[in-house]
């Protein structure tokens, strides 16, 4: 059974959870700012109640971004610090990716474009399909750029995708909201915003 750690501190909170067989136990730092100094005592914590070392995990998973710099920096840096010492991989997982995981298991969503915000007048954008038997699947490449060039993104699709019902997931929507009316296909309004680390455990499985 597979025995996975996954870290997150690519946003407001910082999680850590432990895949163990199909028991996930997960505990949450207060916050990012306190995250440098919770995040290995939690994973050590995690650990000493599952009766596990690093050296006995399958894989350490890790929000690799895009999101906040700080944060991303630290939760790469403890798994890849893990990882060396221990010879444990360690998988990367896009936080665009993530999202389109939960909007998946919270409303089966099979087709779903990510939109979240980057900086000032920037997003960043994916799109993806996604099912219980192959997971993710990144259709293109992750982007990232102003709303002119999102737009294109989705309207210059391939027209087999832009049949498709599409779920619009991120917090980046609510900014470009005239962006819904020119889609080709309709977007569904889907709130998964809080994404959480038990599911970034069940996507690396």
């Amino acid at each position: 059974m597979a025995k996975i750690l996954a870290i997150d501190s690519s946003s407001k909170l910082c999680a850590v959870g432990l895949l163990n067989g199909d028991a996930v136990t997960s505990y949450q730092s207060p916050t990012q700012k306190a995250a440098a100094q919770s995040l290995l005592p939690l994973i050590q914590r995690l650990l000493s109640e599952a009766a596990l070392s690093i050296r006995d995990l399958d894989a350490i998973a890790v929000r690799a971004g895009p999101g906040s710099f700080t944060g991303i920096r630290i939760g790469v840096g403890i798994a890849q610090g893990l990882s060396e010492a221990n010879s444990t991989p360690v998988l990367p997982i896009s936080s665009l990716a993530h999202l389109a995981w939960e909007a998946f298991l919270q409303h089966a969503c099979a087709h779903v474009r990510v939109a979240i915000h980057a900086r000032e007048s920037e997003f960043y954008y994916g799109l993806f399909e996604v099912s219980l038997g192959c997971g993710v699947k990144l259709l293109g490449q992750e982007q990232v750029g102003t709303l002119h060039t999102l737009s294109a993104a989705v309207l210059q699709g391939p027209a087999e995708l832009n049949r498709k019902e599409w779920a619009a997931v991120g917090d980046a929507w609510d900014r470009i909201a005239d962006l819904h009316e020119t889609l080709a296909a309709p977007a569904l309004a889907v709130s998964a915003n809080n994404s959480t680390v038990d599911s970034l455990c069940e996507l690396a499985a």
